[in-house]
C-alpha cells in the first residue's frame, strides 16, 4: 500500500512540473518559418509552372511540372507580376535552357541546383540577388553573364559548375562561401574593388584559375592568401 500512494504522488508531482514549465514561458518557442520557395503551388498555368502568391500584387515560382527542355520563365500570369524564383523551383529538373524575364528580383535557394543539364542561363538587368546553392552542380553550365543590378551572391551557388570563366558585376560587395567552389575549368575569375569580402572558400578547389582585379584590392588580399595567382586588371 505504501509503494502505491508513493507512486501515485510522484505521478501527480510530475504532472505539477510540466504544468508550471508550460505555463512560465520556459519551453521552447516554434520559431519554424513557413517558406514560400517549398509551399505548395497555388496557381498552375498551362506550361506547368506553379506560383504562391507573396502578396496580393506578385508572384513566386515555386515549381515546374512541365516537359519543356528550354524554358523561358514568365514574367506575369493572371495579371500579376513574377518577381521571384523561390527555393527548390527547378531543382533537379531535366531542362537545358532558362531564360528569366526582368521582372524577377531574386532567386532563392537551390532554385536550379542539380539541374545537370542546364547549359545556358540568361539573367536579367533587374535581378539583384542569387541564393545559396542555386546553380550548384550545374556541370553543363559553362558561361554566365551577371547583370549590372546584382548586390549577392550566396555561398556554394556555383559550386562544382562547368564554368570556364566569371565577372563580378561593380554592384557585389560580397561572395559567398564556397561559391566558386571545384570549378576545376574556371580560368579567369575578374573580381571589382567593390567587393570588400570574399568568404572562406569562394575559389577553393580550382586549380587552374587566375582572379583579376585591381591593385591592393580584397581580390589581390584574397588570392595570397589562398595561393592564388592573381593579375593586375
Amino acid at each position: 500500500m505504501k509503494k502505491i500512494l508513493t507512486a501515485f504522488l510522484s505521478i501527480i508531482l510530475c504532472f505539477c512540473c510540466v504544468f508550471a514549465f508550460a505555463s512560465c514561458g520556459c519551453q521552447e518557442a516554434d520559431t519554424r518559418v513557413k517558406v514560400p520557395g517549398t509551399t505548395a503551388p497555388e496557381l498552375v498555368d498551362e506550361n506547368g509552372f506553379g506560383y504562391i502568391i507573396v502578396d496580393s500584387k506578385t508572384l513566386m515560382v515555386t515549381k515546374y511540372s512541365g516537359t519543356a527542355k528550354d524554358i523561358i520563365v514568365p514574367a506575369e500570369y493572371d495579371g500579376k507580376p513574377v518577381t521571384a524564383i523561390g527555393e527548390d523551383a527547378f531543382r533537379d529538373a531535366v531542362i537545358t535552357s532558362v531564360e528569366i524575364p526582368s521582372s524577377i528580383k531574386s532567386i532563392g535557394k537551390r532554385a536550379f541546383d542539380g539541374c545537370m543539364s542546364l547549359a545556358s542561363v540568361k539573367l536579367p538587368e533587374g535581378l539583384e540577388s542569387i541564393g545559396d546553392h542555386a546553380f550548384k552542380y550545374d556541370t553543363a553550365l559553362k558561361e554566365i553573364k551577371f547583370p549590372s543590378t546584382l548586390k549577392s551572391i550566396g555561398m556554394y551557388a556555383f559550386t562544382y559548375t562547368g564554368l570556364s570563366s566569371v565577372e563580378i558585376p561593380s554592384g557585389v560587395t560580397s561572395i559567398g562561401a564556397y561559391c566558386f567552389y571545384q570549378n576545376e575549368k574556371l580560368t579567369s575569375a575578374v573580381v571589382p574593388a567593390s567587393v570588400t569580402t570574399i568568404e572562406k572558400c569562394a575559389f577553393a578547389e580550382c586549380p587552374e584559375l587566375t582572379i583579376k582585379g585591381e591593385s591592393g584590392s580584397t581580390a589581390e588580399t584574397y588570392a595570397e592568401s589562398e595561393k592564388i595567382n592573381f593579375e593586375e586588371n
